[in-house]
């Protein structure tokens, strides 16, 4: 049935693929119920010829066999004079309806585009344009803090320095599947990632490509910060917070209300992680709420790996991946493209080819525009590579979260700075003796126990029974400088991280 019902949208003239295709989602209907419903409309409603043209061996009384179950789907009696007619009419007003979605959407193009259309990070001294220096974003669709801890270890046993390297990247085989794909094929979607991994870039780059029709042009794009929206004041429902953000557009309030409750929203929330705790119920009940509208409104919602664990059951979950190496020389080609400087994106390549630590940073979207900033700056990268590093881990331990005035809530906020350098040192030099490159959490829970009884004048808080697991999950979700390997087990980010860690205890103490 699938080659005759391809042939079918073939020979189609009446709606394009993507609407019977969404159709077909929204009244979750077989393959067989739909190459029935695309015939019969062709044919108004005369059944010989709509079996004739699915395909040969097919008859008339198996077209209405399936159309008896496509007429229940769309709420209508099985049987019943002028059925075929009423179904014909809720097509042709679900498909004209689409004048009115792009309508709304030119509407609200200038917003999305000013929320959402640039790019300011770090030390940059003006915006770049989130289109011209996007990258194809790739997702893992299991999530690597699941992953099978004995698997793990097979695939790395064996390999040499080099290779090991590069394991969070290279060597544990999972699929990549392009982040676009995965997003048109979820309703729901949870996406995870580490610290400066591209989340937030992505769903702009979602929001303004909707907005102007070059994806996803069924639906209507709803961009919204979580930490605006938990923060603000009277606690108002999402619905009424999007309402509001809407308000310097052309678009009404009852326009803002279809896009949700017809389901043509793509409803984009960030930053699920940076939520306060006090502010967590709301938020989740909100989210929840609208998860529930009838209809096919999709949602994707982004969060930092293991900052919750709350979680939504009607969501997929799954994490956006380290960049590749053809990602890297992309991202690297986009953003001095976009200021006129092939030639230097040419000579960072070949800088961080030929350098595999270098390789092994640039893999996060983060660093590795923190890379080309410096490249940018001074024209090269510098030679003292300590200096990089440190200003790599300086940039994840503490500039991060500061730039965006994230202030999170949990014990870990007692430690600081320095003393955080100094337990992660700790535990990188405690690891590194025993050739540990993997560690179970188990371990690193009592490394950081010991560091903790090692110091004086400690908070309160500070003495919780849990409070190596407390702080190795708030390193983890912060910086993401210690992450999820597989179930149970940790490393340092970078492998160069837990080097320099490891000398810099060495020389200190």
């Amino acid at each position: 049935m699938e080659q005759e019902l391809w042939n079918l949208y073939q020979l189609m003239k009446d709606f394009p693929e993507w609407f019977w295709k969404q159709v077909q989602t929204e009244k979750t209907l077989t393959d067989k119920q739909l190459a029935a419903l695309v015939a019969m409309y062709h044919h108004d409603g005369i059944a010989w010829q709509a079996a004739a043209e699915v395909g040969p061996g097919v008859t008339e009384g198996a077209i209405r066999a399936q159309m008896t179950v496509v007429y229940q789907k769309f709420g209508m009696k099985p049987q019943g004079p002028g059925q075929f007619w009423r179904l014909k009419e809720i097509l042709d007003k679900k498909y004209n309806n689409r004048d009115g979605i792009q309508a709304l959407r030119s509407k609200i193009a200038p917003d999305i585009q000013r929320r959402c259309g640039m790019m300011k990070v770090l030390d940059m001294e003006r915006p770049i344009a989130i289109e011209a220096i996007f990258t194809e974003v790739n997702i893992l669709e299991r999530l690597t803090a699941h992953g099978s801890p004995t698997k793990l270890l097979e695939a790395i046993r064996g390999k040499d320095k080099l290779a090991f390297d590069q394991f969070g990247v290279t060597t544990i085989q999972q699929e990549r599947v392009p982040g676009i794909q995965v997003v048109e094929n979820e309703r729901a979607l949870m996406i995870f990632g580490k610290p400066g991994a591209g989340k937030t870039t992505f769903l702009k780059y979602l929001a303004i490509t909707c907005a102007t029709g070059k994806s996803m042009s069924d639906r209507i794009p709803i961009f919204v910060t979580l930490k605006e929206f938990s923060e603000a004041s009277e606690k108002p429902s999402l619905e009424d917070f999007i309402t509001a953000q809407w308000h310097d557009s052309d678009a009404t309030l009852n326009e803002e209300k279809f896009s949700m409750h017809s389901g043509k929203a793509l409803l984009l929330l960030d930053g699920l992680d940076e939520v306060r705790s006090r502010d967590q119920g709301h938020v989740y009940g909100e989210i929840k709420k609208l998860s529930e509208l009838p209809g096919s409104m999709k949602i994707i919602v982004t969060c930092r790996n293991s900052a919750i664990e709350y979680k939504f059951d009607q969501f997929t979950e799954v994490e956006i991946a380290d960049f590749s190496n053809k990602e890297v020389k992309n991202f690297i080609t986009n953003w001095f493209v976009a200021k006129d400087d092939v030639h230097r994106a040419e000579r960072l390549i070949q800088t961080i080819e030929n350098d595999s630590s270098l390789k092994e940073l640039a893999s996060s979207p983060l660093l590795l525009t923190l890379l080309c900033l410096i490249f940018e700056q001074q024209g090269n990268l510098p030679p003292n590579r300590s200096e990089l590093y440190k200003e790599g881990i300086n940039l994840l331990l503490k500039k991060w979260d500061g730039t965006r005035m994230i202030r999170r809530d949990e014990i870990y906020k007692s430690l600081s700075p320095n003393r955080r350098e100094d337990l992660l040192g700790y535990l990188a030099l405690s690891t590194f003796k025993t050739g540990s490159y993997l560690f179970e959490q188990w371990v690193a829970e009592k490394k950081i126990e010991e560091y903790i009884e090692n110091l004086s004048g400690l908070p309160g808080e500070l003495e919780s029974e849990s409070r190596g697991k407390f702080i190795l999950n708030a390193i983890e979700v912060q910086h993401g400088l210690l992450v999820h390997r597989a179930k149970e087990i940790y490393s340092f980010s970078h492998l160069t991280f837990h080097e320099y860690f490891t000398a810099k205890e060495i020389v200190e103490k």
